[in-house]
């Protein structure tokens, strides 16, 4: 290991030219951090060297960045139709129908939101390029509420396929002359975390150039849910259904790649490839309730909402073994001997999430609506795990001090 950190002095030394009347050593980077190249106008380093320590050898290297990221949002299906008012009541709201519009059928939770990493690394055997690493990725959650009501438009429909004939249908959640309502969306995009941990090797180094592998171990979490909400209203009766459908995910995995840095003058750049093998875990979650509240009388609760009935209602758990890809690259600008200033792009890939809308079952027998007939035949909804590639892509302005 001493002879990578000599190796870097020795190109600092070769600032000053022939009034040392020595040749430089090749020097051997450190995989992570930037190294000095051969310049004859460095004035920031010329003023330092007089000063610096070399007897104290530089191990260790910190890393703090802030992130500007974008996740691969959810599409939401088609849960809510809307039909002009004067359509009838048998065709209204319902697929395929020429006089219905779907609403809130965009991508949700695409926007930039911010995050960080921080890492940091130290090497123990610098003849080799031997050491350790550690980092950890936070990106910020996202929701978007979405509200139709019954003064926007006047006719609201759920639409479903029955399970019983295969047709298409719609329950009417507001109807000119019939009833007044409105529904609500909720998307939550949760939290991503990431943090790993890993030994380095430099396998390749040229006076201006340097490669290096990595091998550890990755955790990816991510979780995200959809709620909607109902509101039906007739004469004297009020009608409040809920459909939750939450998703949790949780990645452990191999993580095996490559690190390649390229230094001219004061500039590094630094590229990433790496990908991760493993396990993950996703729970998904389904609830619904239905509040029927009559005047004069205790509202009465039942199991079960529109999308949510009793034949999907619970806590699914399910695994699988996937590869997690991560690239990066990064310039670097040393300020200091010790201080450089990173600007970068990095984009990961989580494949195979489960995602909260994709759980949704629009197939559905009428008997389960509520109050539902257990009985019924066939149970549909039913709860069958889908999963998604996901991807999250981002900009990154950070510091790198080495130590």
């Amino acid at each position: 290991m001493r002879w990578m950190r000599i190796g870097v002095w020795l190109a600092v030394l070769s600032l000053v030219g022939t009034s040392h009347g020595q040749a430089p050593n090749s020097p051997s980077a450190i995989p992570g951090l930037a190294m000095v190249d051969q310049v004859t106008d460095f004035p920031l380093l010329d003023r330092a060297i007089d000063t610096l320590d070399f007897s104290t050898e530089s191990h260790g290297w910190i890393v703090g960045e802030y992130w500007l990221g974008w996740v691969h949002g959810q599409r939401l299906p088609a849960l809510l139709t809307t039909s002009p008012d004067g359509t009838d009541a048998a065709t209204a709201g319902i697929l395929g129908q020429a006089t219905t519009s779907v609403l809130f059928n965009d991508r949700v939770n695409s926007d930039v939101r911010s995050g960080f990493r921080l890492a940091g690394g130290y090497l123990y055997d610098r003849e080799h390029g031997l050491g350790v690493e550690a980092g950890v990725s936070y990106l910020g959650s996202q929701s978007t509420t979405l509200l139709a009501s019954s003064d926007d438009f006047a006719i609201l429909a759920r639409p479903y396929t029955d399970a019983t004939t295969g047709d298409p249908e719609a329950v009417l959640a507001a109807f000119p002359g019939t009833s007044t309502g409105s529904v609500e969306f909720t998307a939550n995009s949760g939290d991503f975390f990431e943090t790993h941990v890993g030994l380095t090797e430099r396998i390749w180094s040229t006076d201006s150039a340097n490669a290096g592998v990595i091998l550890g171990y990755r955790f990816n979490h991510y979780d995200d849910g959809l709620r909607m909400r109902q509101t039906i209203l007739a004469t004297d009766t009020q009608i409040d259904s809920t459909d939750d459908f939450a998703a949790r995910n949780n990645f452990h995995g191999l993580d095996m790649g490559m690190r390649a840095e390229m230094t001219w003058r004061r500039l590094t750049w630094n590229l990433l490839g790496k990908v991760a093998v493993g396990h993950l875990q996703s729970t998904v979650k389904i609830n619904g309730r239905q509040v029927t509240s009559v005047t004069g009388s205790a509202p009465d609760t039942q199991t079960g909402g529109v999308y949510a009935l009793a034949s999907n209602i619970g806590t699914y758990h399910d695994g699988e073994w996937t590869l997690q890809p991560e690239l990066g690259s990064t310039l670097s600008w040393q300020l200091r001997p010790n201080l450089s200033l990173r600007l970068g792009y990095s984009a990961m890939f989580l494949n195979d999430f489960a995602v909260a809308a994709n759980q949704i079952d629009r197939t559905i027998n009428p008997a389960l609506f509520p109050p539902a007939d257990l009985s019924a035949d066939p149970l549909r909804p039913l709860f069958q795990l889908s999963r998604s590639d996901l991807w999250i892509h981002s900009f990154n302005l950070g510091v790198d001090y080495r130590f």
